[in-house]
């Protein structure tokens, strides 16, 4: 069976959100843990990465100033604003629907989040 995962830092997030899927948690307990255990990963990729292209910032090229500005925007966007919140919040929002290419690999959910340690609601916790 081929692997579906997207490529690079996509697949910490999905990778890790599908893992904890198959482990039988529900959806929104997956998301939930999947953040928790790979934004770490992607936070400090994402520094590297902006870090490294940041170096051409100090280049007397104009060209070079200006594409290094860009490309360390894009990943910063990338790192805190996408993997962070846009792709679990679609992620959420879309539901069951994300799961339609692997429909049928992974058993229903067995554990929800109330059974999860450390995902509790801020509610309920007053």
């Amino acid at each position: 069976m081929p692997d579906s995962r997207p490529p690079f830092l996509t697949v910490f997030l999905l990778g890790r959100i599908e893992q904890e899927r198959a482990a039988g948690w529900d959806d929104e307990s997956a998301i939930v843990r999947g953040v928790q255990r790979s934004g770490p990963i992607i936070s400090w990729a994402g520094c590297i990465m902006a870090v490294a292209f940041g170096g051409l910032l100090s280049s007397s090229l104009p060209l070079l100033n200006q594409l290094s500005f860009m490309v360390v925007f894009a990943v910063v966007i990338d790192t805190f604003l996408v993997r962070t919140f846009w792709v679990p919040a679609a992620h959420g929002l879309l539901g069951g629907a994300v799961w339609w290419p692997s429909r049928g690999r992974h058993p229903p959910p067995s554990r929800s989040r109330d059974e999860a340690p450390g995902c509790e609601d801020a509610s309920q916790s007053t």
